[in-house]
Protein backbone atom coordinates (compact mmCIF):
# COMPACT_ATOMS: atom_id res chain seq x y z
CA UNK A 1 0.00 0.00 0.00
CA UNK A 2 1.17 3.53 -0.98
CA UNK A 3 -0.60 6.72 0.67
CA UNK A 4 0.71 10.05 -0.53
CA UNK A 5 -0.39 12.83 1.84
CA UNK A 6 -1.44 16.01 -0.83
CA UNK A 7 -2.96 18.39 1.66
CA UNK A 8 -2.58 17.30 5.63
CA UNK A 9 -5.21 17.90 8.40
CA UNK A 10 -5.74 20.84 10.39
CA UNK A 11 -4.40 18.95 13.46
CA UNK A 12 -4.77 15.18 14.70
CA UNK A 13 -3.94 12.10 12.28
CA UNK A 14 -0.94 10.74 14.06
CA UNK A 15 -0.14 7.35 12.14
CA UNK A 16 1.21 4.80 14.47
CA UNK A 17 2.41 1.89 12.88
CA UNK A 18 3.65 -1.52 14.38
CA UNK A 19 5.41 -5.18 12.64
CA UNK A 20 3.34 -8.17 13.36
CA UNK A 21 6.98 -9.17 14.66
CA UNK A 22 7.50 -7.04 16.90
CA UNK A 23 3.46 -7.25 18.24
CA UNK A 24 3.64 -11.38 17.50
CA UNK A 25 6.47 -11.43 20.26
CA UNK A 26 4.90 -8.82 22.82
CA UNK A 27 1.51 -11.58 22.59
CA UNK A 28 3.88 -14.07 23.30
CA UNK A 29 5.38 -12.10 26.26
CA UNK A 30 1.98 -10.79 27.88
CA UNK A 31 -0.89 -12.94 26.31
CA UNK A 32 0.83 -15.98 24.68
CA UNK A 33 -2.68 -18.40 25.16
CA UNK A 34 -4.19 -16.08 22.59
CA UNK A 35 -2.06 -16.57 20.03
CA UNK A 36 -3.30 -20.15 18.85
CA UNK A 37 -6.92 -18.41 18.38
CA UNK A 38 -5.41 -15.75 15.92
CA UNK A 39 -4.34 -18.97 13.61
CA UNK A 40 -8.12 -19.97 13.60
CA UNK A 41 -10.44 -18.54 10.84
CA UNK A 42 -12.48 -15.01 11.65
CA UNK A 43 -14.95 -14.03 9.49
CA UNK A 44 -13.75 -10.20 7.50
CA UNK A 45 -16.50 -7.91 6.03
CA UNK A 46 -14.95 -7.34 2.42
CA UNK A 47 -16.10 -3.81 2.68
CA UNK A 48 -17.60 -4.02 -0.55
CA UNK A 49 -14.30 -4.54 -2.43
CA UNK A 50 -15.86 -7.80 -3.85
CA UNK A 51 -17.79 -8.65 -7.59
CA UNK A 52 -21.73 -9.09 -7.46
CA UNK A 53 -21.58 -12.60 -7.01
CA UNK A 54 -19.23 -13.06 -4.73
CA UNK A 55 -19.59 -13.13 -0.90
CA UNK A 56 -19.63 -9.91 1.28
CA UNK A 57 -18.04 -11.84 3.92
CA UNK A 58 -14.89 -14.04 3.74
CA UNK A 59 -13.22 -16.90 6.61
CA UNK A 60 -9.55 -16.59 7.02
CA UNK A 61 -7.29 -16.15 9.96
CA UNK A 62 -5.50 -13.58 11.69
CA UNK A 63 -2.10 -14.86 11.62
CA UNK A 64 -0.14 -17.41 9.18
CA UNK A 65 3.07 -18.42 8.70
CA UNK A 66 4.94 -19.94 5.93
CA UNK A 67 8.79 -19.24 6.64
CA UNK A 68 7.21 -15.39 7.26
CA UNK A 69 5.03 -13.79 9.88
CA UNK A 70 1.81 -12.78 8.15
CA UNK A 71 -1.53 -10.98 9.44
CA UNK A 72 -4.44 -9.37 8.04
CA UNK A 73 -5.23 -7.40 11.17
CA UNK A 74 -8.74 -5.38 10.89
CA UNK A 75 -10.03 -5.45 13.86
CA UNK A 76 -13.51 -3.35 12.25
CA UNK A 77 -13.73 -5.33 9.58
CA UNK A 78 -13.91 -8.63 11.73
CA UNK A 79 -16.32 -7.01 14.23
CA UNK A 80 -18.34 -6.06 10.66
CA UNK A 81 -18.23 -9.84 9.56
CA UNK A 82 -19.68 -11.47 12.69
CA UNK A 83 -22.27 -8.77 12.53
CA UNK A 84 -23.24 -9.00 8.73
CA UNK A 85 -23.13 -12.99 9.19
CA UNK A 86 -25.61 -12.57 12.31
CA UNK A 87 -23.29 -14.20 14.23
CA UNK A 88 -22.06 -14.05 17.56
CA UNK A 89 -17.69 -13.70 17.72
CA UNK A 90 -16.51 -16.76 20.17
CA UNK A 91 -15.02 -15.65 23.30
CA UNK A 92 -11.46 -16.56 22.52
CA UNK A 93 -11.45 -14.62 19.41
CA UNK A 94 -12.54 -11.46 21.61
CA UNK A 95 -9.99 -12.32 24.09
CA UNK A 96 -7.53 -12.37 21.73
CA UNK A 97 -8.76 -8.68 19.83
CA UNK A 98 -8.91 -6.74 23.12
CA UNK A 99 -5.05 -8.33 23.64
CA UNK A 100 -4.17 -6.70 20.01
CA UNK A 101 -5.53 -4.15 21.21
CA UNK A 102 -3.77 -3.96 24.16
CA UNK A 103 -0.28 -4.30 22.55
CA UNK A 104 -0.82 -1.97 20.38
CA UNK A 105 -1.82 0.53 22.49
CA UNK A 106 1.76 0.43 23.85
CA UNK A 107 3.50 3.58 22.37
CA UNK A 108 6.64 1.99 23.32
CA UNK A 109 6.47 -0.41 20.62
CA UNK A 110 5.12 1.61 17.91
CA UNK A 111 6.70 4.32 15.27
CA UNK A 112 4.36 7.44 15.51
CA UNK A 113 3.95 10.26 12.78
CA UNK A 114 2.21 12.90 11.50
CA UNK A 115 2.49 12.73 7.05
CA UNK A 116 2.91 16.28 5.86
CA UNK A 117 2.20 17.42 2.31
CA UNK A 118 4.31 15.18 -0.28
CA UNK A 119 5.56 12.70 2.26
CA UNK A 120 4.29 9.43 1.16
CA UNK A 121 3.97 5.96 3.06
CA UNK A 122 4.84 2.59 1.68
CA UNK A 123 3.53 -0.21 3.78
CA UNK A 124 3.02 -4.31 3.40
CA UNK A 125 -0.69 -4.39 4.85
CA UNK A 126 0.52 -8.14 5.83
CA UNK A 127 3.18 -7.23 7.73
CA UNK A 128 3.40 -4.04 9.15
CA UNK A 129 -0.17 -3.03 11.24
CA UNK A 130 -0.76 0.83 11.00
CA UNK A 131 -3.61 3.35 11.88
CA UNK A 132 -4.26 6.79 12.23
CA UNK A 133 -6.14 8.93 14.95
CA UNK A 134 -8.75 10.96 14.39
CA UNK A 135 -8.15 14.26 12.99
CA UNK A 136 -9.32 17.69 12.51
CA UNK A 137 -9.95 19.16 9.61
CA UNK A 138 -10.14 22.48 7.64
CA UNK A 139 -13.71 24.10 6.81
CA UNK A 140 -12.85 25.08 3.66
CA UNK A 141 -12.98 22.21 1.12
CA UNK A 142 -9.75 22.92 -1.13
CA UNK A 143 -8.07 22.70 2.05
CA UNK A 144 -9.56 19.93 3.64
CA UNK A 145 -7.06 16.43 4.39
CA UNK A 146 -6.49 14.83 0.89
CA UNK A 147 -4.62 11.25 0.82
CA UNK A 148 -4.40 8.94 -1.72
CA UNK A 149 -3.84 5.38 -1.42
CA UNK A 150 -2.67 2.94 -4.08
CA UNK A 151 -2.48 -0.84 -3.63
CA UNK A 152 0.13 -2.17 -5.17
CA UNK A 153 1.17 -6.01 -5.21
CA UNK A 154 3.88 -7.86 -7.42
CA UNK A 155 1.94 -11.24 -7.58
CA UNK A 156 -1.52 -12.61 -7.73
CA UNK A 157 -4.43 -11.57 -10.11
CA UNK A 158 -5.23 -8.47 -10.61
CA UNK A 159 -8.74 -9.01 -8.29
CA UNK A 160 -8.29 -8.01 -5.02
CA UNK A 161 -10.21 -10.79 -2.41
CA UNK A 162 -10.82 -8.52 0.10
Amino acid sequence: MALLCVRPAKSGGISHVISFYTLNNALLRRHRHVIPRLYQPFWFDRQKENAPDEPEVISAPMFSYDGRLRARLGLFQIRSGYTMRNEPLDAQASEAMDALKQVFADDSLTFDFVMERGQMQFANNRELCHRRTEFQDYDEPGRKRLLMRLWLRNAGSVRYPG
